[in-house]
């Protein structure tokens, strides 16, 4: 595969990057495929704690290697945006199109149901609020899992 930009721009305009700027580049590549490939190999959604990226780093010395030496060139906030930005792409692509199809079918519900029928009304009421509480719940676990993998 061809390097990626920041690669390619390096072997390019050598005389632009320091040794200090190529060790933290190699060890950021290194970093941010390790948490790709963790989060393609164990989505969110019931990963056994053994399989967290805590667990990668124990077994590999090189990657723990790696995300020191990303921290010690200042540059593990930008990890960490990085990662909460894709967890949150994924809880946006999973878990909230989940809690906005409760929410349509809450107003559908209550559209259906005549409003001279009390009855029929409290009972749709309950039906929605219970269909959004399980979308919220969802979305709330698809959230702790991606903050605990």
């Amino acid at each position: 595969s061809p390097p990626s930009p920041v690669v390619a721009h390096q072997r390019s305009h050598p005389s632009e990057w320091s040794p200090a700027d190529v060790e933290a580049t190699e060890h950021w590549i290194v970093a941010v495929d390790a948490v790709r490939a963790d989060r393609e190999q164990h989505p969110a959604n019931g990963v056994p704690p053994e399989c967290t990226l805590g667990a990668a780093c124990a077994a590999a010395p090189a990657l723990a290697r790696s995300l020191a030496l990303v921290c010690h060139h200042g540059l593990h906030g930008l990890l960490m945006q990085w990662a909460f930005s894709e967890a949150s792409e994924r809880l946006q692509q999973r878990a909230v199109p989940r809690f906005w199809e409760q929410y349509r079918q809450l107003v559908r519900s209550q559209a259906s149901v005549s409003a001279d029928d009390r009855g029929a009304v409290k009972a749709a009421q309950r039906r929605g609020v219970r269909a959004l509480l399980d979308a919220a719940s969802e979305l709330l676990r698809a959230a702790e899992a991606e903050l605990s993998a």
